[in-house]
């Protein structure tokens, strides 16, 4: 695997290439369907929208008490 992303990275012209290009290209040659990645990035958000929802939450929680 290495030596093939190696190969793509030497190939690639980072002028004009961008990091999603670049990983079009390593998810064409890998068989890697764009659904699989999507379903994790989708994943990752919901999580980090969950934990930044409960840190809301705690820092309502403590003014609440400073105010009190």
């Amino acid at each position: 695997m290495l030596e093939v992303v190696t190969k793509m990275l030497k190939e690639v012209d980072f002028n004009t290439a961008t990091l999603s290009d670049i990983l079009q290209k390593l998810s064409d040659h890998f068989d890697v369907e764009d659904e699989e990645s999507e379903a994790g990035s989708e994943k990752e958000k919901e999580e980090e929208v969950k934990a930044e929802a409960g840190s809301d939450k705690e820092k309502e929680g403590e003014e609440e008490k400073l105010e009190d």
